[in-house]
């Protein structure tokens, strides 16, 4: 039934909660720390980021720029333990990734392991980074889509379930673009 209403409306995009207006610099600051099982890998690992971050096809479209820093960041990106993940918010499992205030949580093992997701291993990286940047912005959960789109970057079971209903997309849409870039002063 909401997927009529989106086509009544001609929205390709899911009908959902629009966060409440958050200002936004057009400069993000960002650090990363790693457990001891990535360590080896952080080089790496902080290479993928920037880059998904310099992408075209990513949150940039809002007139934001992602820098890496060591010295008080606006966010940081901490890959740690499921356990560690879980302690740390009612809202967080050892299962999910997670965003609380500045912090995102990359939970170690679906970093290394993957999920269900459909897609690639490598956009799966892109999606994490994407979605989990997404809150960081102010944008909450998708509950609900059009079958045959690509998903939302938001969307809540993108990574884990009901993945017969959406195109896999890891990059953010046009409309959470704007919903964004609206907030960027």
């Amino acid at each position: 039934m909401a997927c009529i209403t989106v086509i009544i409306l001609e929205r390709p995009w899911p009908l959902g909660p629009i966060p409440a207006p958050k200002r936004l610099p057009k400069i993000l600051t960002y650090t990363t720390r790693f457990d001891t099982e990535l360590q080896p890998q952080a080089r790496l690992i902080n290479k993928t980021i920037a880059a998904i971050y310099a992408s075209p096809k990513g949150w940039q479209q809002a007139g934001i720029r992602f820098v890496y820093t060591t010295s008080r960041p606006i966010f940081t990106i901490d890959f740690t333990t499921g356990i560690h993940i879980a302690s740390l918010s009612h809202s967080c499992d050892d299962f999910y990734n997670c965003t609380v205030g500045n912090m995102i949580y990359i939970n170690t093992d679906r970093w290394l392991y993957g999920d269900n997701w459909p897609g690639t291993f490598v956009n799966y990286h892109v999606l994490i980074i994407n979605h989990e940047t997404g809150h960081i912005l102010g944008l909450d959960e998708w509950g609900c889509i059009c079958a045959l789109r690509p998903a939302p970057v938001m969307l809540y079971h993108q990574n884990t379930t009901g993945w017969h209903l959406w195109k896999p997309n890891p990059w953010p849409i046009s409309y959470e673009i704007d919903v964004v870039q609206k907030d960027v002063k």
